[in-house]
């Protein structure tokens, strides 16, 4: 049996854009429909693209999701 692994990881931004904090980087293996989950936390004061990275080590075809989730105390 081959065990093919992954990862995915929540790319912040600078300082310039507000507080972030991550998880950081998970990793996981991508055998019988396995995955990686990972967060992030963000009050920023402008625009920002959130980028999602990921990467396997089997020549496959990796389907990443991500899903933007916002909630404001108040």
């Amino acid at each position: 049996m081959t065990v093919s692994l992954i990862s995915a990881k929540i790319v912040l931004p600078s300082s310039d854009y507000g507080m972030s904090s991550s998880l950081g980087m998970s990793r996981s293996t991508g055998s019988n429909g396995g995955g990686c989950v990972t967060a992030a936390t963000m009050a920023l004061t402008k625009d920002y693209t959130i980028p999602l990275q990921g990467y396997g080590y089997d020549d496959a075809k990796y389907e990443y999701q991500g899903f933007l989730i916002a909630i404001q105390l108040i």
